[in-house]
């Protein structure tokens, strides 16, 4: 075995310790870095050279830079993050929407409005012809109306936000989308030349991925050279280095009003491809409160709370009414009954639309109360508006109390549970980015020691050069 192999030895040694001291002191540089999976290469043994009595061997080579990134745990943490986006996104809306209800606590409550507004006609069944008496009334009915109007107009705004919210996170998503085919390009175009995968690319592509699976869950399938297949319940968005994009759509019913938002697939030219359906993450969220719990004319049949109070005060409205419309005033004198409606709306019964009779407010003396014209003293209309308060049948084989308090305790008892698994999904996501992070993560100890090991190795290799130079030298002095 001659100089040259020694020297070729030594060389490929120092190559390859000083890779391990560069992959050591980049692991070092992003300890901090997130999403950042530790590397360390993995050297292999350089083919022996065969010698007139065996083989020798011929130095270390490095096969690759092994990364100990696990699909096992991206996949259920992207699903950890898209479980918890939604509890996340379900939690805040159900909160903003009992702030919005006021219940329980505030002395101002639909329920308290309501009940002071149907006592008050008790009251008036005492004492019909008492002009202070109908004008606390008129009073309660404004102070209930404003209550009314002003939670509806709070929760449709809140609405309006949602959808606002929507649009962002589909532009977001989009981004993600195209950024992610970006990197299966540059991740294939790194693999085809240098056959070997690059891992800062692979890592960012994962932070991408896991950004993307917070807005909806994905579904993740291995490419060619690295690449990632990306689905979206069943609907393809990424191939390669090809993507798709998200659009959303608005549809309103001609007949109802009803506004329905949808997500649509489309390719870059903005023509429409497929309906995507939405179940998990934040837009899939986003997209029930809209469709359903915040939704006032709700028509799927879910728990739509403002479905439920638009649903109360059309009875409530239809029940007053259809009592008032048969009723005199104390200036009605003759029949047949004046049909006054305590209630008038436009168009559509709905709580926006509905304000009270600009007739019995200008004079509250034209509030029906009484079943026959000219008699003061009957209060037979008062008594059976009164009565609505304990009223069985009023709606849902409930009292009118009865049904705007299981109304809130439907709320209550949803945001109680979202809340737990809220709670819940919290803590699992952090054990499985714990548990990953022990796997990928950096150990500056661990990393310490390998400098130290790297550094040796290169010294020792150094050690190799300078002896072969010194008997190279020597060789060349002999023959002097």
């Amino acid at each position: 075995m001659g100089i040259s192999p020694s020297l070729e030895i030594a060389k490929r040694a120092l190559i390859a310790q000083r890779l391990g001291l560069d992959t050591t002191s980049s692991n070092v540089a992003n300890v901090n870095t997130p999403g950042y999976s530790r590397r360390v290469p993995t050297f292999r043994e350089g083919e022996p050279l065969p010698l007139r009595n065996g083989f020798v061997g011929n130095g270390v080579l490095v096969s690759k830079l092994r990364t100990f990134r696990e699909e096992f745990f991206d996949r259920h943490i992207r699903r950890s993050f898209s479980n918890l986006s939604t509890l996340e996104t379900d939690n805040a809306l159900i909160q903003k929407l009992a702030t919005i209800l006021g219940e329980p606590g505030d002395q101002n409550t639909l329920n308290s409005t309501v009940m002071d507004f149907l006592n008050s006609f008790q009251s008036l069944s005492l004492k019909p012809s008492d002009i202070a008496l109908r004008e606390r009334t008129i009073s309660l009915a404004k102070t209930m109306l404003f209550r009314f109007k002003e939670v509806a107009s709070q929760i449709q705004d809140a609405r309006e936000q949602i959808l606002n919210d929507f649009n962002i996170g589909v532009d977001q998503a989009n981004r993600l989308i195209k950024e992610i085919a970006d990197l299966n390009f540059k991740i294939a175009s790194a693999k085809s030349k240098l056959d070997g995968d690059s891992q800062t690319f692979v890592d960012l592509r994962e932070s991408k991925l896991e950004e993307l699976s917070k807005l909806f869950e994905v579904n993740i399938t291995q490419g060619d050279y690295g690449t990632v297949n990306v689905f979206l319940n069943g609907i393809n968005l990424v191939t390669g280095a090809s993507y798709s994009q998200l659009k959303s759509k608005l549809h309103i019913d001609s007949l109802t009003n009803e506004k329905t938002l949808s997500l649509v697939k489309q390719d870059l030219s903005g023509r429409e491809l497929a309906s995507v359906s939405l179940k998990y993450g934040k837009l899939g969220s986003l997209l029930e409160h809209y469709n359903v719990i915040y939704d006032n004319f709700d028509s799927s049949g879910g728990m739509s709370i403002a479905t439920e109070l638009e649903k109360f005060f059309s009875t409530f409205i239809t029940k007053i009414n259809s009592f008032s419309v048969n009723g005199y005033g104390l200036t009605d004198t003759t029949a047949p009954p004046p049909g006054r409606n305590f209630f008038v709306y436009s168009g559509i019964l709905s709580i926006a639309t509905t304000d009270l009779n600009s007739e019995i407010v200008a004079d509250v003396r034209k509030m029906p109360l009484s079943a026959f014209p000219n008699e003061h003293g009957d209060t037979s209309v008062a008594r059976q508006i009164a009565n609505l308060a304990s009223d069985k049948n009023f709606l849902s084989d409930q009292t009118p109390d009865e049904y705007l308090t299981n109304i809130i305790g439907q709320l209550g008892n949803f945001g109680e549970q979202v809340a737990s698994l809220y709670s819940t999904s919290k803590t699992a996501n952090e054990q499985l980015l714990n548990q990953r992070e022990s796997l990928i993560g950096v150990n500056l100890d661990e990393e310490a020691i390998n400098l130290i090991k790297f550094q040796k190795a290169f010294e020792a290799a150094s050690r190799v050069v300078s002896t072969t130079n010194d008997i190279l030298g020597t060789l060349v002095n002999l023959g002097r």
